[in-house]
């Protein structure tokens, strides 16, 4: 039968015949039992491009949980945080016992008088070192025998010699005339920084006036008989 001008020919007809081994279906399809490579296929699958996904720049941001943010600059890595800072607590108040107060008080009570006692001794010995020097020594005129004059009175001297009391008597000040009298012993601590001072008294009314020592708290009394001092008796 004669094709009529104008008419294509049909599309099952083709140049390309079917397989013999009648694996494909019609001819022009590919069998399974024959190795085949296709230069289209591959332009189309073989290009990276076509199914991995696009590179992402050397700095990328990207979010992965409300309040952080990633920021990727090439192999660093940066993450930053939006969240709220915690929550600031009160230190609580150390409270202490009332016995704790109590003791406090009474250390500060003791060691205020411990440093008051000490500075006042040490005060003390500063002024009997000015006034006395070291041995302790108080020295005075004074008209006690019948012969004294205001011109030549009885001078005597009192010293604490390591804690032993030494007393000088010159009449009418003369060193010729002078008598050494022994004092007692000082019982005290510290005992050679303790001053010995000298007075003056009638103390019986006989109108003549007794040497009177004195050492801290105590008195002693050397009665006189009109031409020298008398050592008390024991």
């Amino acid at each position: 039968m004669q094709r009529q001008p104008g008419v294509p020919r049909r599309a099952s007809r083709t140049q390309e015949q079917a397989n013999p081994h009648h694996a494909g279906f019609s001819g022009g399809i590919h069998p399974e039992d024959q190795p085949y490579t296709s230069t289209d296929l591959e332009e189309e699958v073989g290009d990276p491009s076509y199914y991995e996904p696009p590179r992402l720049p050397n700095s990328v941001r990207r979010y992965t949980k409300p309040g952080q943010q990633i920021i990727r600059q090439g192999n660093r890595q940066l993450v930053v945080h939006y969240d709220e800072p915690p929550p600031q607590y009160r230190k609580r108040r150390m409270r202490f016992h009332w016995l704790f107060w109590v003791g406090v008080v009474m250390f500060i009570a003791i060691a205020g008088t411990w440093v008051v006692n000490n500075v006042g001794i040490w005060w003390l010995n500063e002024q009997n070192n000015f006034n006395y020097g070291m041995p302790r020594t108080y020295q005075t005129d004074a008209i006690v025998f019948k012969n004294d004059t205001p011109e030549t009175p009885t001078h005597v001297i009192a010293m604490n010699l390591n804690g032993r009391i030494e007393i000088i008597v010159m009449p009418q000040g003369k060193s010729q005339n002078a008598k050494i009298y022994d004092g007692p012993e000082i019982l005290a601590p510290n005992p050679s920084l303790v001053p010995v001072t000298i007075t003056f008294e009638d103390v019986d009314g006989s109108g003549r006036k007794a040497m009177l020592v004195h050492v801290e708290t105590q008195t002693i009394v050397y009665p006189n008989d009109g031409n020298q001092f008398q050592t008390p008796k024991q």
